[in-house]
């Protein structure tokens, strides 16, 4: 039976959240791992979300982690601590394989629209990329006006403010297409062709800002489906047709 257990990390001084980890039934001393972030605009979410798709990827053979990090409900945080937990979170995991089971060297990082935006950054922002980016309708835009009047949480007044005051640019530090360089990691990009939250443009285009690196990127485009199509609660369908896809870009790129 696939077990899964919860472990603490830190991510600051004095301060920890929850974690989760579900095992292969078959144990090891090197897994390879995937941690998945969950959604919800920064605002609302719990590790919970990605849990049906844990224990398909651990019957594959896969450690699959569901960490939770600071939202605004919980919290009442901006994106950018968001960010900095899960940075805390892919940092941990890599000094502490040994005591996890995982295989640094064959680690996965993704999550759902800003989970998927949070799991991009902490490559960006440690400088230390996973070996593949499993990424479902991630947010890749944290600027302007649909990220402002959309997508960020509506309690922004209470966000510790910059010197010169929140404004639209005010977490470009933290936006995927600002700060993508020179170098990333191979991405599957699964998106439904119908989206309102986060266009399947921004998809296509932060897909051929990958490419421009030299990155290997698959784009999923899942015609006539929204936001969210991917999850259990939505329907087998879809749940089943992404994990396919899914343990089919690790085999490729997580497998020894």
């Amino acid at each position: 039976m696939k077990s899964r257990i919860r472990f603490r990390y830190p991510i600051g001084p004095g301060m920890e959240l929850d974690g989760f980890i579900t095992y292969p039934e078959t144990p090891a001393e090197k897994l390879p791992a995937l941690a998945l972030a969950f959604g919800g605009n920064w605002t609302v979410g719990s590790p919970e979300q990605f849990f049906p798709q844990a224990e398909v990827f651990a019957q594959a053979g896969y450690a699959v982690v569901t960490p939770d990090y600071r939202v605004f409900s919980r919290h009442g945080t901006s994106p950018r601590e968001s960010v900095s937990d899960f940075c805390h979170l892919w940092c941990y995991l890599r000094d502490n394989v040994e005591l996890l089971g995982l295989d640094r060297d064959r680690m996965a990082l993704g999550g759902g629209s800003a989970g998927g935006h949070i799991a991009i950054m902490a490559g960006i922002i440690t400088g230390i990329f996973p070996k593949a980016y499993i990424l479902y309708n991630p947010i890749v835009r944290t600027s302007g006006d649909r990220f402002w009047n959309r997508q960020l949480p509506k309690g922004q007044e209470s966000f510790p403010p910059p010197p010169a005051g929140l404004n639209y640019d005010s977490f470009s530090d933290i936006d995927p297409m600002h700060r993508l360089g020179d170098r990333f990691a191979p991405v599957l990009l699964m998106h439904g062709s119908e989206d309102r939250e986060v266009p399947v443009e921004d998809a296509r285009r932060f897909a051929e800002k990958i490419r421009a690196v030299g990155e290997q990127v698959r784009l999923k485009i899942y015609d006539g489906v929204g936001h969210g199509f991917f999850n259990a609660a939505n329907g087998a369908y879809y749940f089943n047709e992404t994990n396919r896809e899914v343990l089919a870009f690790l085999k490729e790129y997580l497998q020894e």
